[in-house]
Order: structure tokens, then sequence, then C-alpha cells
């Protein structure tokens, strides 16, 4: 089956003509059904009418015939493989012919997809339900963390008790945080860095000579959101941010505007709005956490995840029926995270935020990695996805990169036919 690029699509208009001239001077007789598919297409409506039977009064000599039925019956043919045919690769409405794949092996066909569907959700404004599956997978990641923290604390006798004292001794603030960011991951040419780093000294300046700091924000920030914002951040505390990040911020009394910051992100001025002192029971999970860390090395954890997995194990090995339905569910991280929630194990609002952030930067990075940023239409999703696909410029290469690292997380949010089973990798829950 010929794809949409078939050989009457390229055909010069003086040759198409050619060939309807010479169908219609024969007066070839097509077949009804034949004939309903020439007045649907776009190039032989004008044929169609005179392609109907003739009395054999009316028909040529039969070697002449023969020869000019030999021109039409390739006409037709060439009619009948413009039909756009099985594609190879679909993700989501967007279709590659196997043309379109010669050379790629599965994986690279798998790469392909990613990229698609990465470049599809821009085009139709879907990537924050793109990062849906993101989001889970660090919060169940999470919540698997705060669970090991309190086993460990109930095998060391730490009750809560213990750990308030711990934070009276040194307790934990809350930042109100409004920024700037200039997007320059440290991967990137020099140059791209230096122009980074020169817009946020400009911004810095104007912010100096007293220009409203929340309008500059919206006005220059790249960070995803900041125009509605006002660069305002939801309130942090250690370790919610990057180290650099926290340690600048920490450092400025209230109103205070810093030197530019740089991070893995990019180039940073911060004005810290406002500083708090965090309650012991907002602060507990981060005051177990550094408790937990200056505990002894135990087994009680590893002992721990012994026996969810033998629950596991014995739950799998029940009657051939029961265990082809719990397979799918009966997982160690499943019965992890499960136990969390059951002992009403939850995050943090500003963890939740720090995850959410996490997949916006992320996808503000592969968006000017790639040249998305500005923007794409859904006509032109498969040539751009392609383009990114063979792109060897440096910042491209680095968002591609980053990007595929993400493949199989990607790939379970559209549709996506034609990759084999292990290429297309486990379902993300």
């Amino acid at each position: 089956m010929w794809n949409a690029r078939c050989t009457w699509e390229v055909l010069e208009p003086t040759h198409r003509n050619g060939l309807i001239e010479r169908a219609a001077e024969e007066r070839f007789p097509a077949k009804d059904g034949e004939l309903d598919a020439l007045r649907k297409h776009p190039h032989a409506r004008n044929m169609a009418d005179h392609l109907s039977p003739l009395p054999d009064s009316a028909r040529m000599p039969s070697g002449r015939r023969a020869l000019r039925l030999t021109a039409a019956c390739l006409f037709l043919a060439v009619l009948a493989g413009c039909g756009e045919g099985e594609a190879a690769l679909v993700v989501g409405d967007v279709r590659f012919q196997e043309d379109e794949l010669l050379g790629l092996s599965g994986e690279r066909r798998a790469d392909l997809a990613a990229l698609t569907t990465f470049t599809l959700a821009v085009a139709r404004d879907e990537t924050d339900a793109l990062g849906s599956a993101y989001r889970e997978r660090r919060t169940r990641e999470r919540l698997v963390e705060r669970l090991e923290h309190e086993v460990r604390l109930e095998a060391a006798d730490v009750d809560d008790a213990v750990l308030e004292a711990q934070y009276r001794q040194t307790p934990e603030h809350e930042l109100v945080v409004r920024h700037i960011l200039f997007l320059a991951e440290r991967g990137l040419p020099e140059a791209a860095r230096r122009q980074a780093r020169a817009g946020a000294e400009e911004a810095l300046a104007r912010a100096r000579e007293g220009e409203s700091f929340p309008r500059l924000a919206a006005e220059l920030s790249e960070e995803p959101g900041a125009t509605e914002r006002d660069g305002l951040l939801t309130p942090g505390r250690q370790g919610t941010w990057v180290p650099e990040f926290w340690e600048s911020a920490n450092r400025l009394q209230e109103g205070e505007v810093s030197e530019v910051v740089e991070t893995q992100y990019g180039f940073h001025i911060l004005r810290l709005e406002e500083r708090r002192t965090v309650p012991f029971e907002e602060a507990r999970h981060d005051v177990a956490a550094r408790v937990v860390r200056l505990l002894p090395n135990g087994s009680a954890w590893e002992e721990h995840v012994a026996r969810a997995r033998a629950e596991v194990a014995a739950d799998v090995e029940g009657d051939e029926e029961r265990r082809e339905e719990s397979i799918p569910k009966a997982t160690l991280e499943d019965r992890l995270v499960q136990e969390a929630r059951d002992r009403g194990i939850e995050l943090a609002p500003g963890t939740v935020e720090e995850i959410a952030r996490e997949w916006d930067l992320m996808v503000a990075r592969w968006s000017h990695g790639t040249g998305l940023a500005e923007g794409v239409r859904s006509t032109e999703v498969k040539q751009r996805a392609q383009e990114i696909m063979s792109g060897t410029g440096q910042n491209l290469r680095i968002a591609r990169e980053d990007l595929l690292e993400h493949r199989s997380l990607l790939l379970q949010f559209y549709e996506v036919e034609g990759l084999a089973a292990p290429v297309l990798g486990p379902p993300v829950e």
C-alpha cells in the first residue's frame, strides 16, 4: 500500500492532465465502485464521468485499445495507491508510515514516539496532564521514604516527645520568596549561559533602581507560571529548594534583594518577603528525617521490607485464578505505599508543591532546549518531533537526552501503536 505521497500526488499538473485526457479519450469502462472512488478523488472528479461503459460499436480496435487500456489501468492503480495505508507507528493522532522510519531500530522508534508525545502535549497544552504520572511516582517514592523514617524511629524508641525536644534546639524557618529566573542549565554552551547571566544582571540593576520586583518577575522570569504569580513561590523550608537557592534566601533580611544566584536551573534573583517559624506539628516529618540521619545504621528497615516482600509472595502463591488477579497489584512498592497511607502518613503541602515544581521546571528546560517554547501547531507535530530526533545542536541534544530518560513514563500518556511491549516498558503507576 502506498502512502499519501504517492506517484499521483507528486506528478506535475500537466502530466496529471495528460493521463486524464488519455484515459478519457479511450473511454475505458470502469466498474461502478471505481467510478465512485474516482468521483471522491480531488484530482479525478473530472475524469470519472468519462469512464462509463460504451457500446461495442463505439470502442476502438483491440490492439490500440489494449495499449490505451494499459495506461488507464496504471492510472487507476496510481489512484488506488494514494490511500494513507496502515501506519507503522502511531502516537495519539500522529501517524508515521514505514518509509518515514527506515533505519530506526525498535529502541529508536520508541525514542521517536516519546519525543512525539512531548511535542504533541505542548501543541495541545497538555503538559500538566502529561506530568501526572511523574508526580504520582515521586509522591509514592516520598511516601515510602517517610515510612522508612517511621520504622527506623520506632526501632530506636524515638517518640514525638524526643523529636519535639530536638526541634526546640534548632527550630525550622519557612521563607516566603519571590524570584526571577533565567533558564540556563550548567551543560549549556558558555555563550548561552553568559547571555542568561547578563539578563539576570540587568534585572538586578533594574530592581535596585527601584522598579517593582513583582512586575519585573512577571515581565522577565522564565519560570513556568511566574507571570501569574509575580514570581512568588510557595513558602519553602530547608530541603524544599536546591541548596544554593535556600542558602542565599536564608541569608537575606525581609525585603532585601540578593545578588545573582546560580543553580542547576539557571540564574536567579531573589527577594525575601517573609521569614516564619514553623510549628513542630508542621515540621515533624523534616525533624524525623534529620533525627534518622543521626541514628546508627541498623537492620530495622531491611527486615521490614523483607517481611513486606514475603507477604506479597504469599498473596501471589494462591490458586492460579487468584494469582492471575493479584500479580498486577501485588508489588512490593504497592504494599509499602499502602502501609504508609494506612498509617496516616501524608506529604506536607510544601513537598507536594516541590514535586509539582520539579515537573514544571523539567517541561520548561525541555521546551527551551528543543525550541518548542515558542509554540507548535498541531499540524507541525510530526515534523518537529523528527527534527528533535535528528537535531545535532548542543542545547537540543541535552534536552533530548534528559527527556528520553523519562521515556517509559511519556509513552503511557497517549495511545501508542507499533512498538513492542518490552520497548514500551511497564505501566507507570
